[in-house]
């Protein structure tokens, strides 16, 4: 007697047809954020850049990380995702990766249209938003000088 074939209802599940390396690959599971986005392993140096370390971080020294903190980023990177996703370059490019089924050439094209987005949305909206803090910012150094000068030190919890 012949064994009849069970039947599944269980689909089998694909993955996207493309996927970021490992760190990366589970963006999905926290929102589509580049605040997420982490070096991967085969990055390492044993010195500024590690695995999971944000790829907007910048490379700093020992005495750096003391002073302003480990986390100190080069772009916010919810900001640079915001001005992305509204560039007409990147919407092509990304309608023509999706295309061309994530080929070689249309990968190249994105990485073009990311480069290019930045230097003509992302850097001249930048420059006019720091523009606009200017004063705020030069308040920023004259109020801490003042500090200094009255007090000694820039940390309030500095000995004297």
């Amino acid at each position: 007697m012949a064994k009849k074939a069970k039947k599944t209802t269980a689909k089998r599940v694909r993955g996207p047809a493309y996927n970021l390396p490992e760190p990366n690959d589970d963006l999905a599971a926290y929102g589509w954020h580049m605040n997420r986005l982490r070096y991967p392993a085969e990055t390492e140096d044993k010195k500024d850049l590690w695995p999971g370390r944000s790829i907007f971080s910048v490379p700093e020294a020992e005495e750096f990380r003391r002073e302003y903190g480990i986390d100190v980023n080069f772009v916010c990177p919810a900001y640079l995702q915001f001005i992305l996703d509204r560039s007409p370059d990147m919407q092509t490019a990304v309608a023509e990766v999706s295309a061309k089924k994530y080929d070689e050439q249309s990968l190249k094209n994105l990485r073009e249209a990311v480069a290019k987005s930045i230097a003509k949305v992302l850097v001249p909206h930048m420059k006019k938003c720091l523009e606009d803090v200017t004063d705020y910012i030069a308040g920023y150094y004259a109020s801490k000088m003042a500090y200094i000068e009255r007090y000694g030190a820039a940390d309030a919890d500095a000995e004297d």
